[in-house]
């Protein structure tokens, strides 16, 4: 049994917007709230738009929704700094 608020998507839906986040990350694309965001709303809008809140329905894909999703499917803010960007400069 899972613990914590139900998914506002459907395991279909969920899983056609990993795969766009997913090929999207391996393009060279990096990943952000507000791309996920972005992500998540085209996808949506192809599969099924009449579930989006513009649209009637009742998912709201929020920037905190955004935050949440890179969480569920383990990404790192720190995956997407190279070798050739430094966090910080040293000079």
């Amino acid at each position: 049994m899972k613990l914590g608020r139900p998914r506002m998507l459907s395991d279909d839906l969920e899983e056609a917007v990993v795969k766009r986040v997913t090929a999207f990350k391996e393009s060279g694309g990096v990943l952000t709230r507000r791309t996920v965001q972005s992500l998540a709303i085209a996808t949506l809008e192809t599969e099924n738009p009449s579930v989006l809140a513009e649209n009637g329905g009742d998912v709201n894909i929020s920037e905190s929704w955004a935050k949440s999703f890179l969480l569920r499917i383990g990404h790192s803010s720190k995956q997407d700094v190279g070798k050739d960007q430094p966090l910080l400069s040293s000079e």
